[in-house]
């Protein structure tokens, strides 16, 4: 019984540090691990990319909910944050008489390769994300290559669906 009992208790005490372990996704030991597992930008500072992490293992919830994608992005950068949704209609191409695509004489397809008409139009979901307002943020922090907007990028590239054009509005 002793032995058995030693058994026991060594595998109680796994299981508890495993759960401190898990328990503490953030700690230093896994914070070098969790972003390399996900890609997360290591242009990212630490205290976006554990917010960013912790929403990961939910992304099939929020995607595409748009109310809760807004929630998220304002639990990430401790901002209030908008988002609206609306289709924009874009002219893809206009041509005058000319071959659109230079195919053979039976090589068109309707759609695939070749259009009716002369011009063709296209319904392009827009999101449209107002964050602010924003204080004590510098103004070279959004842009192209400061940090919120390595944050921003990271976030759409996980949580808005990859059909939708995105603008995003900074309000200082």
């Amino acid at each position: 019984m002793p032995f058995e009992n030693e058994i026991f208790s060594q595998r109680v005490k796994l299981a508890t540090t495993e759960n401190v372990i898990l328990r503490n996704l953030h700690s230093n030991l896994l914070h070098g691990i969790i972003p390399n597992f996900w890609n997360i930008d290591k242009g990212i500072s630490p205290r976006y990319a554990k917010r960013i992490i912790s929403l990961l293992p939910f992304i099939t919830k929020i995607t595409g909910k748009f109310d809760l994608t807004a929630q998220c992005l304002s639990y990430i950068l401790k901002k209030n944050v908008r988002i609206s949704s609306s289709i924009m209609n874009e002219q893809i191409c206009e041509k005058e008489n000319q071959s659109f695509y230079s195919a053979n004489l039976g090589e068109y397809q309707l759609g695939v390769n070749s259009i009716s008409g002369m011009q063709l139009n296209e319904a392009i979901p827009q999101i449209n994300i107002v964050i602010g307002p924003l204080k004590n943020i510098e103004i070279d922090e959004c842009l192209e290559k400061g940090p919120i907007s390595r944050v921003l990028k990271c976030f759409y590239d996980y949580f808005i669906p990859f059909e939708f054009k995105i603008k995003t509005q900074f309000i200082f």
